[in-house]
């Protein structure tokens, strides 16, 4: 296994988006919204392949937003999630304010992985439901 951050591989970013079912972009696009993130990291398993990914957007001091977790289905539920949030949540941490807030959108039953990492789920009693629109 190697972890690698920050290296704007939009080519792996892009079939591990494709391997989940995710939104297509196009490479390029994916490029610049990899060179765009606060932050991203890649697992790639001992031949080279990208196994799972995860980025940050955001402003940096303030706010802060998960997304594209993905850890392909071959080796879900094997740590490697847990591994890619680490990663994540210490780059958020370093960088952050004190209070920063942190979100995220989660897939349809992952909804406790990030439970168990302090998440809240929306809607709640202090909170509406997430909410998002696609530019078409």
């Amino acid at each position: 296994m190697k972890i690698i951050e920050n290296n704007y591989d939009a080519k792996t970013f892009t079939d591990l988006r494709l391997q989940v079912k995710f939104r297509k972009y196009e490479l390029d696009d994916n490029l610049k919204a990899l060179k765009q993130s606060l932050y991203h990291v890649i697992i790639y398993n001992d031949q080279g392949k990208g196994i799972a990914c995860a980025r940050v957007v955001g402003d940096g001091i303030t706010t802060f937003f998960i997304k594209d977790v993905i850890v392909t289905k071959e080796f879900q539920k094997t740590g490697y999630g847990d591994i890619l949030m680490k990663y994540v949540e210490s780059y958020i941490t370093r960088v952050g304010c004190q209070g920063a807030y942190v979100g995220l959108m989660a897939t349809l039953g992952s909804e406790t992985f990030y439970q168990k990492r302090g998440y809240n789920i929306r809607p709640n009693q202090w909170q509406g439901p997430g909410m998002h629109k696609y530019i078409l």
